[in-house]
């Protein structure tokens, strides 16, 4: 009985000299926005395959703005970036994998922004739907960003749109 006791108020003492060590828990502050394609910068490079062609595609590249920003973090996604995209997606029932890179840079932060990787899914003829996290740099140093992002299909010769929404997390102060 007596050690149980001495081993409780043992836990119960490193407990609370731990916690200020590990500081508070973080911060969740959330956001919406459209990301509109404005300059297409590489077309990458493409080859098909298979009976059922396979495209692929590896390296395209395009600038895209920021609008309507809105929830907490608004001040934190508002700027453009440049988005990498490599594909593998089957022409005959348009199914397939999308990947790739984004940078975001802040146009209300001077050098600062998030530099991301995201993943998708083709779920119809020029439609995706994908998640992305990464890490801030510049004042967003320790920040970090998870999103999902859906694009709206548009038609040919049209600028590319994706609806995104997500969480910028805040480390804890300890």
């Amino acid at each position: 009985m007596r050690a149980t006791w001495l081993i409780t108020v043992v836990l119960g003492l490193l407990a609370a000299l731990a916690a200020p060590a590990l500081g508070a828990p973080p911060s969740a502050q959330q956001y919406s926005l459209a990301e509109v394609e404005v300059e297409q910068l590489a077309d990458g490079v493409d080859w098909y395959s298979g009976s059922q062609p396979v495209w692929h595609s590896r390296g395209w590249t395009a600038r895209y703005e920021t609008y309507d920003e809105t929830g907490e973090a608004s001040s934190l996604v508002t700027g453009h970036l440049e988005v990498e995209a490599n594909w593998n997606v089957n022409l005959a029932n348009w199914r397939g994998n999308l990947w790739g890179s984004a940078h975001y840079i802040s146009d209300v932060y001077d050098d600062s922004g998030w530099e991301t990787t995201w993943t998708a899914q083709w779920t119809a003829i020029g439609s995706w739907s994908g998640r992305g996290v990464g890490d801030g740099y510049g004042e967003f140093e320790g920040m970090k960003i998870s999103y999902e992002v859906q694009n709206i299909p548009v038609p040919p010769g049209q600028p590319g749109m994706d609806i995104v929404s997500g969480f910028v997390f805040t480390p804890g102060q300890p």
